[in-house]
């Protein structure tokens, strides 16, 4: 596969900043400590690392060519989600949602091999540990990562028009068949599609693709800091401004004929913005970027994907426990659910993550990795 690719520290403190919404999101619901952000649906933050996934695997296996290299590549993304999924999943079954009858064991095993994001049913996709639909999305994801990567080497901005239609003919299924807005009504429904289903979100991940190719590798070499600076604060505000303005678009359409689009708008349309804000805060030229690189930002990036697999079964447990929390104030509360996350996050990114990470890849890919951004 050729030199390793160079890393982009300002990426990975920004997964630190996207899960951490999340993190806040769930601990924010009225069913836990209502601690809201009403500006936002950070569900948006999902599309954000959906975007950046597909960048950072371009920027790492751009060049792969050949069995060896994408059996490296296959290796690498196993051993990099599934033991913490794993972990992550038995402490569900364990705690709060211990699998009881035939139906539940096959969903249990479903979810442990990944399938969950493809069955549009909120029993199934949101089983165990319910935010381990999304790593299912990403796993049909790499799969479709090779095809996606030699599309846009070779047709451009062309290559997104597949994943387009085929969210168009997700979004016109939904709609016509009038799937329930409300995630948990029985049986299918429009977040099952429009949320959480794979072909619903590929386009975001193949944009990510897109981006550094028409984005990243065009960028100019010798900047002025202060011209680097005032791109990146542009990039950064147009993409707090999409995230403000979607659940305000999307509450109009669903008063409109074509309700069930507003699931869509309101958690994945700013993924545009993601996508240039991501090109540039990895050129690492201006002032902001540059902070991000800095190594305790870092190091929360490096524990992120710990976090937000764990973090919401830190707060259910907590709240199994009720009766003790009640008794502290509010804030103090919510100070413990935040240390017990990092806390965890940091616990299993150091004893089941990276080990694991190294483990696999040495027994299933023994040439040497191509890049510790994997």
């Amino acid at each position: 596969m050729g030199s390793a690719a160079p890393p982009l520290p300002a990426l990975t403190s920004l997964r630190f900043f996207a899960a951490a919404l999340i993190v806040f999101g769930h601990g924010a619901s009225k069913a836990y400590f209502d601690y809201a952000l009403p500006a936002f649906d950070v569900r948006q933050s999902v599309s954000f690392f959906f975007v950046l996934s597909g960048f950072i695997l371009t920027h790492v296996y751009r060049h792969a060519h050949g069995w060896l290299a994408w059996r490296q590549f296959a290796t690498a993304r196993f051993a990099r989600i599934w033991p913490v999924h794993a972990v992550t999943a038995l402490l569900a079954i364990e705690t709060v949602a211990p699998p009881d009858g035939a139906h539940p064991i096959m969903l249990t095993a479903v979810n442990l091999l990944l399938g969950q994001a493809a069955v549009p049913l909120a029993a199934w996709h949101y089983s165990l540990n319910a935010v381990a639909w999304s790593i299912s999305a990403e796993a049909f994801f790499y799969v479709a990562f090779p095809l996606l990567l030699v599309l846009v080497l070779t047709r451009g901005s062309r290559a997104l028009l597949a994943p387009a239609a085929l969210l168009a003919a997700v979004i016109v299924l939904a709609v016509v068949t009038r799937r329930p807005l409300f995630e948990s009504a029985p049986g299918v429904t429009a977040w099952g599609l429009l949320y959480i289903s794979p072909a619903a979100r590929v386009l975001e991940f193949a944009v990510g693709i897109f981006a550094y190719e028409a984005l990243y590798l065009r960028r100019s070499t010798h900047p002025k800091k202060g011209w680097a600076t005032l791109r990146e604060l542009l990039a950064i505000g147009a993409m707090l401004a999409a995230m403000i303005a979607a659940p305000a678009l999307a509450d109009a359409i669903e008063a409109s004929i074509a309700s069930q689009a507003s699931v869509w708008v309101r958690t994945a349309a700013p993924f545009p913005c993601f996508a240039v804000a991501i090109a540039i805060l990895a050129r690492r030229q201006g002032v902001i970027s540059q902070g991000l690189a800095l190594r305790p930002l870092v190091y929360l990036g490096e524990i992120s994907y710990s976090l937000y697999m764990i973090h919401q079964l830190v707060v259910r447990n907590l709240f199994l426990h009720a009766d003790t929390w009640a008794r502290l104030h509010p804030s103090v509360a919510y100070a413990c659910y935040w240390l017990a996350a990092l806390g965890m996050a940091a616990g299993l990114y150091h004893w089941i993550e990276q080990p694991m990470r190294q483990r696999l890849r040495r027994t299933f890919a023994p040439a040497r990795a191509s890049s510790n951004l994997t």
